[in-house]
């Protein structure tokens, strides 16, 4: 295996491609933030979102555009990527099977059931569930438009990752209190 195919074939080189722009999500959303904000863990959560969610727009919707940038800034050449535009195809039928990809897309949401509420003064269960499915549903329909794939068991996936994770950090703040 090359380290140009672990990097641009594969998920693990997909993530690495993503960090560099998550961290400066972060680093801006650090410097941005009110500096007399009243908790710093808030802040620091809001930090950790951005970053996160940077990171998730860059896997679900910015693959392409991500691997021709650091294509041409690695080897300073085109990559022979071509994004087609508006060229997605739709999936509406649902599988219930588990497979990486499945397995892929809830953990892919996990981090959002505990990231957000740690953002707001008082988090609610409900309001965490709609914002984490109003945020799924934006990234699926707008994927056609970059050349990916609307798939309904995305959906399904990341949807059960944003409730189990949620529900998990509710339960963990009931014990702690």
């Amino acid at each position: 295996m090359t380290a140009q195919y672990f990097f641009f074939d594969t998920w693990p080189g997909y993530f690495l491609q993503a960090l560099p722009f998550a961290l400066l999500a972060g680093v801006i959303c650090g410097v941005t933030r009110r500096r007399k904000e009243a908790h710093l863990g808030r802040k620091l959560a809001a930090c950790a979102f951005a970053a996160y969610l940077a990171g998730l727009l860059c896997l679900t919707i910015g693959l392409e555009l991500m691997n021709i940038f650091w294509y041409w800034l690695l080897y300073a050449a085109e990559p022979g990527t071509v994004i087609r535009w508006f060229g997605g195809s739709w999936n509406f039928l649902p599988e219930l099977c588990l497979s990486a990809g499945t397995a892929g897309n809830f953990l892919l949401f996990m981090s959002f059931g505990l990231l957000y509420p740690l953002t707001r003064e008082r988090p609610a269960w409900r309001s965490s569930i709609e914002t984490g499915l109003g945020l799924i549903l934006l990234i699926e329909v707008v994927q056609p438009v970059f050349g990916r794939a609307f798939d309904i068991n995305d959906i399904l996936w990341n949807t059960l990752g944003v409730v189990v994770s949620t529900g998990l950090f509710f339960a963990a703040n009931r014990v702690r209190r």
